[in-house]
């Protein structure tokens, strides 16, 4: 049993480099010269131009190159062969799941010269057939948001449509469906690391916009690595860079300024909500050492509006419902009284009440106390009560990042996101939340990636991602 562990563990570890980490990117290419011959043994460096990670390659003998891994960002391609120019490409832009391919063709010169390539193209994936749409930083920080939810923005793709909500007991998160493919077919990523509640099919949940720098939907043929589903959202939260950046906000929502209803008496239904924030990114160690953190706070009280049903008037909690009767007659009841549309029949005899009033002597003492606690007296008109739902909820997240690249063969990550949220709400209608029946939700979310990559060769990688889940939810009365 130990060799056979042993044996799985390195089989996994080794199988490593030839996957692609979720959530990262990738370019892969040819390089050739003018004849469009593959030009082997050529040197391929591939720069981060926001944090300086430097990574090298080799062409292969059919000039083939390909790097792994990779954190969505702005890259420069440089490619050095003896006989030939320097050839040269600048800001590339790699976004998050994509798998990007070039062809630098090499012209006959000294390696002293440079040909730089500044008006390239789009990147062309060539490599894959699946369908992949993106939503960038730039989207996600300027389209507007209910609640600040970017998984809202899934629906800008092709193919996407939304399905309402999923879930119960606090957990709840919105739902869409894919390229004809079910809203509970859909697999969610963080950072590499699998966000999927599998009960509810449902992302546990998800970091606000200020953490997030960008997430793709792909559908159709991807990758054997995303496992179930017809399709896939991976989304990567911010890190640092050699600059700091950050930001701050407050978003605040009374009824201060709101005005009555036209059709009510009453004032507005007390509902607040304060959303608040701050984030701040930028460099332990230039070129080395990153951070970035988040927090979002949330608190609301309240609901943005009222609810109406319909309860017993006073009369009718003691029995009285002389009120209903008309005047049409339906027909004799075996005691020989006339039975009008309306009646109550006495359901010992099938014979109606007098006068509609059940007397006092035949209504339980649990009916009673039921009218009681969960059929208040009409506040609205005759028979309606009107409350406002005493929902409460206090949400605390947090979202924090460290990457370290000790030199060009080596680099480590780890996220952590954390998001508590308790939520009250009344059961009763009306009951409020000084009521002894009411539904607590302790909910809470957990989520932890550690991620380690080394590289131990131009053809030979290895990439490790650990996660770690916690979600607790449930209902307390």
């Amino acid at each position: 049993m130990r060799q056979c562990f042993i044996l799985t563990a390195i089989a996994l570890f080794l199988l490593g480099a030839t996957l692609h980490a979720q959530g990262t990117a990738s370019i892969d290419g040819t390089v050739v010269d003018s004849s469009d011959a593959a030009v082997p043994a050529a040197t391929v460096a591939l720069t981060n131009a926001d944090t300086g990670v430097a990574r090298t390659s080799v062409s292969s003998a059919q000039g083939y190159f390909i790097f792994n891994d990779l954190m969505p960002g702005r890259y420069t391609l440089k490619v050095a062969s003896a006989g030939f120019k320097v050839w040269e490409q600048r800001d590339i832009v790699l976004n998050v799941d994509q798998h990007a391919t070039l062809r630098p063709l090499l012209q006959v010169g000294a390696v002293t010269q440079t040909v730089e390539v500044s008006a390239a193209a789009p990147l062309v994936t060539t490599s894959q057939s699946s369908v992949s749409s993106l939503v960038n930083s730039s989207q996600i920080e300027e389209l507007p948001l209910n609640g600040r939810n970017a998984l809202q923005l899934v629906q800008l793709a092709p193919g996407v449509v939304s399905t309402g909500n999923l879930g119960q007991y606090g957990v709840v998160q919105i739902a869409f469906a894919s390229s004809g493919g079910r809203d509970i077919d859909v697999n969610y990523s963080l950072d590499g690391g699998v966000v999927t509640n599998n009960f509810y099919a449902t992302p546990t949940s998800f970091p606000n916009p200020d953490a997030l720098q960008e997430f793709a939907l792909s559908s159709r043929n991807y990758s054997a690595q995303y496992g179930q589903g017809t399709s896939t959202v991976s989304a990567v939260t911010r890190s640092g860079t050699n600059g700091f950046h950050g930001s701050a906000y407050e978003f605040l929502r009374n009824t201060d300024l709101d005005s009555r209803p036209f059709f009510s008496a009453n004032r507005p239904a007390s509902y607040k909500r304060n959303q608040y924030g701050a984030s701040l990114g930028g460099p332990i160690r230039k070129n080395k050492l990153f951070f970035f953190g988040d927090y979002q706070g949330y608190k609301l009280r309240g609901g943005p509006g009222s609810t109406a049903y319909t309860t017993l008037t006073a009369a009718q909690r003691i029995g009285d419902f002389s009120g209903q009767l008309t005047n049409t007659f339906v027909a004799t009841d075996p005691c020989g009284n006339p039975q009008y549309k309306g009646a109550i029949i006495d359901p010992t005899n099938n014979c109606v009440f007098l006068g509609n009033i059940i007397p006092s002597g035949r209504i339980e003492t649990p009916a009673t106390k039921t009218i009681q606690t969960w059929l208040p007296l009409p506040n609205l008109g005759t028979n309606a009560y009107n409350y406002t739902p005493a929902n409460q909820t206090d949400e605390n997240q947090v979202v924090a990042r460290v990457d370290y690249n000790p030199n060009d063969k080596n680099r480590f990550a780890v996220s952590e996101f954390f998001d508590n949220i308790p939520q009250v709400a009344a059961l009763g209608g009306g009951s409020g939340l000084d009521a002894s029946w009411k539904s607590i939700l302790p909910t809470r979310f957990q989520k932890t990636t550690l991620s380690y990559i080394h590289t131990f060769s131009p053809t030979m990688l290895n990439d490790v991602h650990l996660t770690y889940n916690l979600r607790l939810s449930g209902t307390l009365t």
